[in-house]
Order: structure tokens, then sequence, then C-alpha cells
């Protein structure tokens, strides 16, 4: 316990830094997410995926994101906790309610993407789910205002004599749009 809370105070303490700096190598925006679809999250299941239930939960609709510039010229974001319940599925990043920090694309040019998790759920006999969740920004550089998506797919897995296999998913996406902040 100990542990995550020094791993998100130094963490934070970064980021937090980098964005005092107000120079080019950090941003951040007041994002506000797509209120219709948050009511109703967008939802679309192929094959053999199970109809999406229940209605989302845990999803701030406006959102602070900062973001940075990284190692080898690549990007990071903060973004509140997340621990998400969209239609048929929730997802979260860790355990704690700390911000998390998501590894991102190349800072030279966009769209950018965060990739917050990808998890593998799987029972004892190989069937179960596998969920990714995504930030995306599709603007072509990080600029004075952005727009994007929050995406999730949640694939089902089946095993049959050892070999996994997916025979559906469930994809929802809530649209977003953010205005930089100048701290």
């Amino acid at each position: 316990m100990r542990r995550n809370w020094m791993k998100w105070g130094l963490t934070t303490a970064l980021a937090l830094g980098l964005v005092g700096c107000g120079g080019e190598d950090s941003w951040v925006y007041d994002v506000e997410l797509d209120a219709a679809a948050l009511a109703d999250v967008p939802t679309t299941c192929t094959g053999e995926a199970v109809a999406p239930a229940p209605g989302p939960a845990n999803i701030p609709a406006q959102q602070r994101w900062h973001i940075w510039k990284a190692e080898f010229e690549s990007t990071r974001m903060e973004v509140p906790d997340v621990d998400y319940v969209l239609p048929g599925v929730s997802i979260s990043i860790d355990d704690d309610a700390a911000p998390d920090v998501i590894e991102g694309t190349a800072l030279e040019s966009g769209p950018y993407q965060f990739v917050g998790a990808i998890r593998t759920d799987v029972v004892a006999d190989g069937a179960g789910t596998r969920k990714v969740l995504q930030f995306v920004i599709q603007n072509e550089s990080l600029e004075d205002a952005i727009q994007g998506y929050v995406w999730v797919r949640r694939e089902v897995l089946v095993s049959d004599a050892g070999v996994v296999s997916s025979v559906g998913e469930c994809i929802s996406k809530v649209p977003l749009t953010g205005r930089r902040v100048r701290e």
C-alpha cells in the first residue's frame, strides 16, 4: 500500500512539475465527455458477444488531463482514476483511487493514443474476456482545442481443445472535446 502512495506521489510531482514549466513540453486540458453519449453509451456488438447491460457509471463528464513529453519523444497522460462501468464491462487501471498515468504515442504528430488498460480475464476452461481501454485525441498536434473519444473494446473468448479464440466483441465509444488551460 505504501509503495502505491509513493509511486503516485512521485508520478504526480513529476507531472505537476512539468505542467508548471509552462513550456511546450506539457499541456493541460479541461476535457468534457459528451453528456448524451454518457447517458446512453453508444455500444455496438458483433459475433456471439453478449448484449450490453448495465449502463455507465463512475465516468466523470468533466475531467482535467495532463499530457507531457516523455522519454524518446513519446507522450504520457494523467487522467482521473479510471474505474469505469460501461455496458457489459467494468474496467480499471489499478486498485487505488489516485490519478492514472498512461503511456502514449509519439509526440511529433497526432492522432494521439493512450492505451490505459489491456486485461484478459480467463476462467478455468480458457473462456473469458479481453478488455482494452484507449483515450484518443484526433488532432494532428496538441492545440488549444482538442477532440477525440474514450474507446473500450470487450472481446468474448472461448476455448476449444485448449485453443482460445474470439467469438465476438462489443465496442463502446464516448466522444470528447477539450480546451487547453494556460497555468
